[in-house]
């Protein structure tokens, strides 16, 4: 097709038309290109680079020569016929219209209502599947490569045609690949697009300011004005499960997690610390063909529902009829459906008991459909499903309770998630303490997974205290800790299979020898994983020995085996006050 518009913007008279046809082949060439280069230089990153750097300025500058031929074609009067311009017919269809800058030329405009402000964000970063199964990652937006983007979060790539390939972008909290659609330009979609060689990071579509991590973006311009939905629900309380405020101690640098100094430290210390001597917990019935992200939601999944399963059975066997489960940072029912099956199948309930489940997620989009609540409901009598969307550093749990569950006969309440990364793990700790209004008749049991700490945050972290006395390390520790953690996630993907393998070998590497022996892949995770254990050690020496989480009787520090390797997760399980400990009933 590129020489036949070439020959008509040589003969035709219409000069502005044949050179919108030319311009929009040279892109839909140097697109064709780029994809081309993807298979043929996939060993080769580094001349992939700079090729994709060249053809993305490439087709930049084409459209927008494309963009200006447009403009002079298009007539004044917005009803004469023959105008061509795709953006034209996008705002006679309804769509809104950005202009000549997209989403960058839009965000200038600070003065906006606050409910578009947020409405702007919420179709940049709550993009997911339709399928209710299907978790995604929240993820804040690059800057993108057209000029013709539009609030509802599309792009108007009319110059391209064809069937638009797959983001590439991974995400690291569910091993899952983005269902979004790649840019004409780039490897990733719209919310993950970022330049080539580029440091900046991605910005909010209104304020342009500069995005925290992927789990803070969320909480970004919501401004004053965001409980406003929430202010006459007992469960919300602003920033009730927020940490104490940073002191002039807290402003230490990240130690350098590549001296091996520091990391024969971490790896003492987390060798000579008995909280990191976990439990293990088998989870069996799996096929080892599997694929490891399938594996390692399966074992997640299975842990979790097995240790409530027990936590339940104790209570029933001590009299307890009625029973409330609350899932924090919910992804869909998947989990709570893996629970409910084993009430039914395990439990000898009374026919006039009742199970409550509480699905909590800080999005609306993390709620499960109606289809996958009416599922839950069906399998047993007196099963009810309700949903609620608030933030845990804002969820009054005593409030929640009081909302939900009035009338209740002493349940037993278990709070259970494979969600809680980082943060939000203490914050679920917080939630359920005694100075959140827990008390010995209504307090909770928790179950999670422990994962992400590259997430974590000083200000909410619960094993401050036990971190620096105890355990003998400071806030930089601390920093360098975390900072390890997100180095191994962004090197991930090279040393998965090696981690898989050689993980249940990982902590046995000495201490003294570390110093000396090369800076390996493998033994960098070694200090990562103890890194991780040491944080999780602060954490249950801080419930052990706090007189604000003594409602918590039982606690313990599992790690995830399946079949004869360990999986490398671990599980926190903080029990409440019963007669009888609990025992696995599955």
């Amino acid at each position: 097709m590129l020489p036949i518009q070439l020959l008509l913007f040589r003969d035709t008279g219409q000069d502005d038309m044949a050179l919108g046809k030319v311009l929009g082949a040279l892109v839909n060439l140097f697109t064709t290109l780029h994809e081309r280069m993807q298979e043929v230089l996939l060993r080769c990153p580094r001349l992939y680079s700079l090729l994709s750097m060249l053809c993305s300025l490439a087709i930049r500058i084409l459209r927008r020569f494309l963009a200006l031929v447009r403009r002079r074609k298009i007539s004044p009067s917005p009803s004469q016929p023959g105008s061509g311009d795709s953006t034209a017919g996008d705002a006679a269809g309804g769509r809104p219209e950005v202009g000549g800058e997209g989403l960058r030329g839009r965000t200038r405009n600070k003065e906006g209502s606050s409910e578009e402000h947020r409405a702007a964000l919420r179709s940049a970063i709550g993009h997911r599947s339709s399928s209710p199964s299907s978790p995604t990652s929240v993820t804040s937006v690059g800057e993108g490569d057209s000029g013709t983007a539009t609030i509802d979060g599309t792009i108007d790539d009319t110059p391209t045609r064809g069937v638009p390939k797959r983001c590439s972008h991974l995400s690291f909290r569910d091993d899952r690949r983005c269902h979004l659609p790649a840019l004409a330009t780039s490897e990733f979609c719209e919310l993950h697009h970022s330049d080539p060689c580029s440091s900046d990071r991605r910005r909010c579509p209104v304020c342009e300011v500069r995005l925290p991590t992927d789990a803070e973006a969320e909480h970004h311009c919501r401004g004053p004005d965001y409980g406003e939905g929430l202010a006459g629900k007992g469960y919300y309380s602003r920033d009730c499960n927020s940490g104490p405020m940073l002191c002039v101690a807290d402003s230490e640098e990240r130690r350098d997690i590549g001296n091996t100094e520091w990391q024969a430290r971490i790896l003492r210390q987390s060798e000579g610390c008995d909280e990191t001597n976990p439990y293990q917990l088998e989870v069996g019935g799996l096929d080892t063909t599997v694929p490891s992200a399938v594996r390692r939601h399966y074992i997640r999944v299975e842990a979790v529902a097995s240790r409530v399963a027990a936590i339940l059975a104790a209570a029933t066997r001590n009299g307890v009829t009625d029973l409330v489960l609350v899932e924090y940072q919910c992804e869909g029912a998947g989990l709570s459906s893996a629970i409910a099956e084993r009430i039914t199948t395990s439990l000898a309930l009374s026919s006039d008991s009742k199970v409550t489940f509480l699905l909590v997620t800080n999005r609306s989009e993390g709620l499960p459909s109606s289809e996958a609540c009416e599922a839950i409901e069906s399998l047993r009598c007196g099963f009810t499903v309700a949903g609620v969307v608030v933030d845990l550093k804002d969820l009054c749990f005593n409030g929640l309770l009081q909302e939900f569950m009035r009338g209740a006969n002493m349940p037993c309440i278990v709070v259970y998630s494979t969600h809680l990364c980082g943060a939000d793990a203490d914050l679920a700790v917080r939630s359920l303490s005694r100075s959140q209004g827990c008390t010995e008749e209504r307090c909770a049991s928790l179950v999670t997974t422990s994962c992400c700490h590259n997430l974590c945050q000083w200000s909410h972290f619960v094993g401050r205290a036990p971190w620096i006395r105890q355990l003998g390390l400071s806030h930089s520790d601390f920093l360098g800790c975390v900072g390890l953690r997100r180095y191994l996630l962004s090197n991930a993907r090279s040393i998965t299979s090696k981690l898989s393998q050689r993980a249940v070998f990982v902590p046995q590497v000495e201490a003294s020898a570390w110093a000396t022996s090369e800076d390996t892949p493998d033994k960098r995770a070694a200090v990562g994983r103890a890194a991780s254990r040491l944080i999780d050690a602060a954490r249950i020496i801080a419930v052990k020995e706090s007189d604000d989480f003594s409602l918590w009787t039982d606690v313990k520090l599992y790690e995830l085996r399946c079949g004869a390797e360990a999986d490398g997760d671990l599980l926190l399980e903080f029990v409440a006050d019963f007669t009888e400990e609990p025992h696995d009933c599955s």
